[in-house]
């Protein structure tokens, strides 16, 4: 029954994180993000900075890197950072929104069928594939599933200590399994972790126009 989610997702949360070889023309900010493909919204942190999937993909394909095949696996709809995408810091604290339609059985799955399911997708999503404290709630109407966890990078500036918020969002109307990967630098965890809560906090559906 279970289709493991490509393991991209994470590592293209890791090379958006960092810098790349160029300066990347910035994207203008705004306070919300909305996607009319999936019907979700989330707000987005004033002056952050969004940039969708596809226009993701044609950058580092102008850039003649083979990065982009990351991010079309991935399926990641949208990138919130607070920096521009490609802009040259050593690192850029961002929340990735990926998305998936999945049926996991031919009846209507129950909330507990649905939870067990989420948690899979969530450890497939993890470096170590095991994470010891998951939490279970409820955004707008959303079923939650997700767990802060740590890991270590090696970058040019040395080892990075990297603190994650991965957090699955499903639609039990929809079937629809929002994926939430959020990341910073394990020392502005205190700065960071309010502000993705808070973020992921506003996410929800919106009506089909």
């Amino acid at each position: 029954m279970f289709k493991k989610i490509p393991i991209s997702i994470f590592y293209w949360c890791i090379i958006v994180s960092f810098c790349l070889s160029k300066q990347i023309q910035a994207e203008d900010s705004q306070s919300a993000y909305a996607n009319h493909e999936w019907n979700c919204q989330i707000n987005v942190p004033p002056g952050w900075h969004c940039i969708e999937g596809k226009q993701i993909v044609q950058k580092i394909k102008d850039l003649g890197r083979d990065s982009h095949e990351l991010v079309e696996k991935s399926g990641v709809i949208v990138n919130i950072s607070e920096y521009p995408f490609g802009s040259k810091v050593d690192f850029n604290p961002n929340i990735n929104i990926s998305a998936k339609n999945i049926v996991i059985t031919s009846q209507p799955a129950t909330e507990r069928q649905i939870v067990e399911y989420a948690k899979k997708v969530l450890l497939s999503l993890v470096p170590s594939g095991s994470i010891s404290d998951i939490q279970q709630g409820k955004v707008n109407d959303l079923i939650s599933i997700s767990s802060e966890y740590e890991y270590q990078l090696q970058a040019s500036q040395g080892t990075v200590n990297i603190s994650n918020l991965s957090t699955i969002l499903v639609s039990k109307t929809t079937n629809n399994y929002f994926i939430i990967i959020a990341t910073c630098k394990k020392q502005e965890e205190e700065k960071y972790f309010p502000i993705f809560k808070t973020e992921i906090a506003s996410f929800k559906e919106i009506a089909d126009d």
